[in-house]
């Protein structure tokens, strides 16, 4: 199955190239030559070129000079004309068919995940379309609070991140750790103070505990690469859990704010440094502060 063309590729390849892919494609380029769109028949459900006698689909592709993005439309329509009429705020499109002419741009576009569609679903999406730029809501700044553990917590621009003083932990006998918050309000004071008291409760005996799932971490990620290092061998042959805090340095504690498992809960998240995954470190995670739920890379996520 061939793939569909970079639109990436033309506008920063041959110009003689481009010229050649718009006077043969429904497509169209501003005068700069920064974005190109294009509508292409494509295989259904994938964005590559139709097979021979299958059932053909279209591909709306748009493409800047570092970025591009492809979406399904509706398989049914005649499409005869693109153009390229705005690029601020956001990209701006008339696409033209046998019925006349809808008018777009990328902000609604992206708003429809047209993956997910049936082809009649497709269709009343596209009827919907009408190229009005919605100018997005500010965000109410911030407001900082206190909670009674860690004292005044400093918000980012949005209140997404708060700073607070640094803590000592029992947890790491009594390591000094900057902390951080992240997506908490003034609401959450008093639940952010118990799941903190919770965690300042936790000492050596709990890191111990801890250990067994910090080694699997270890030995599983090491199981999947070749090992070319004297400490890859030494990790890789650990059979004492608590062996493995030689290889881990912790960096800074966060509570996190997370209702992704349906019940809103805080989160104390220690953020380490570890020798055996530097690239994307590790996170010993206690929910409420207290119960240890998550041992794994730090992938900006603190549940499963």
């Amino acid at each position: 199955m061939e793939s569909l063309t970079s639109l990436i590729d033309l506008l920063n390849g041959n110009p003689k190239e481009l010229t050649d892919f718009l006077a043969n494609h429904i497509a169209s380029c501003d005068a700069d030559r920064t974005a190109l769109a294009a509508i292409r028949p494509s295989n259904r459900r994938w964005f590559a070129n139709p097979e021979p006698g299958e059932e053909r689909g279209y591909v709306l592709a748009i493409g800047r000079l570092t970025a591009e993005s492809r979406m399904h439309l509706p398989a049914d329509y005649e499409y005869r004309a693109l153009r390229i009429t705005g690029l601020v705020p956001v990209l701006s499109l008339e696409i033209d068919t046998a019925s006349g002419t809808t008018r777009t741009n990328t902000q609604e576009l992206d708003k429809i995940q047209w993956e997910r569609l049936t082809e009649m679903e497709k269709q009343a999406a596209f009827q919907t379309l009408t190229g009005q730029f919605q100018a997005p809501v500010p965000r109410a700044k911030a407001v900082p609070f206190s909670t009674e553990l860690l004292g005044e917590l400093t918000p980012d621009e949005y209140g997404d991140v708060w700073e607070a003083k640094p803590l000592a932990v029992g947890y790491f006998d009594g390591l000094v750790l900057p902390v951080a918050l992240q997506y908490v309000s003034s609401a959450d004071r008093s639940a952010i103070d118990e799941a903190l008291a919770n965690f300042l409760r936790l000492d050596g005996r709990d890191k111990a505990m801890a250990a067994t799932a910090v080694l699997a971490n270890c030995q599983n990620f090491l199981g999947m690469i070749d090992l070319s290092s004297e400490a890859g061998h030494a990790m890789a042959a650990l059979t004492n859990p608590d062996d493995i805090w030689t290889y881990v340095d912790c960096q800074s504690l966060s509570i996190v704010r997370d209702d992704g498992d349906g019940e809103p809960s805080l989160y104390v998240v220690l953020v380490c440094e570890c020798e055996w995954e530097p690239e994307h470190g590790l996170q010993i995670i206690y929910r409420n502060g207290s119960q240890l739920c998550r041992v794994s890379e730090q992938d900006g996520s603190v549940i499963d």
